[in-house]
């Protein structure tokens, strides 16, 4: 076949088919058969068409993919879904006709799951609502207000080697109750020192990132034994046998 060069269209009979040596050109409406069979045109592939509204994707013109699994893909650009393009603080919703982008909407100063919430004030306390009702305060001056009881679990089934505590009136005697002001806002208290009571009950102190805290309620159980043997004593002293 004469050109600009030469082209050839060629048999193999090693390969067993017709070698072409330059593009072939099918015009619009026209298109390759094998068997009687369309396999290729300027719309269609092995029967699946090109572009818009085919199975075939493009990167020319709009496509539309209908019960498509995309693995591991990377979208560069923007998506538009709902007739909407997509961006900053919105989500992908799917509604009953398919899906559209939704703004995410969300509340700073509420934490809520039906009429419990947590309520965080701007520069203010943080409350705490269950059912509706009040259940506790953190305050601007770091204290915890609680409506109902400040409870602990203290079931037998959860505990081993249970003993009696010795010389509780000891222990407490060996305990300083203080008066002080708080570095951070100078407001007066009373309580106890944690390096203090750790020397004498160190079961009760705690260390996080190297400030000490205190597990007062705790101090009941020694006070408890304390006043029963300050009740021996007296005893022993009235001749009480």
């Amino acid at each position: 076949m004469k050109a600009t060069s030469d082209q050839s269209i060629a048999w193999s009979n090693a390969n067993d088919r017709w070698d072409i040596s330059d593009n072939l050109n099918i015009p619009t409406g026209k298109a390759i058969y094998i068997n009687g069979v369309e396999v290729l045109s300027s719309t269609q592939v092995l029967g699946t068409a090109i572009g818009s509204g085919g199975g075939i994707v493009t990167e020319s013109s709009t496509s539309t993919l209908t019960n498509k699994t995309i693995s591991s893909g990377v979208l560069t650009g923007s998506l538009t879904a709902g007739g909407s393009a997509g961006s900053a603080g919105k989500y992908l919703e799917s509604t009953g006709s398919g899906v559209q982008w939704t703004t995410l909407n969300v509340n700073a100063t509420e934490i809520a799951n039906g009429n419990s919430k947590v309520l965080a004030a701007n520069n203010a306390n943080v409350t705490v609502e269950t059912a509706g009702n009040l259940c506790a305060t953190f305050d601007t001056s770091n204290n915890l207000t609680v409506v109902g009881n400040v409870t602990a679990q203290s079931s037998i089934a959860l505990k081993d080697n249970v003993t009696t505590i010795t010389d509780g009136l000891s222990k407490i005697l060996g305990l300083r109750g203080v008066e002080f002001d708080y570095k951070s806002n100078g407001k007066h208290n009373i309580g106890l020192v944690a390096e203090e009571v750790e020397a004498v009950l160190p079961e009760l102190v705690h260390t996080t990132g190297g400030i000490k805290s205190l597990a007062y309620q705790n101090i009941v159980a020694v006070l408890v034994e304390a006043v029963k043997d300050l009740k021996t004593e007296i005893d022993q002293l009235k001749g009480v046998k």
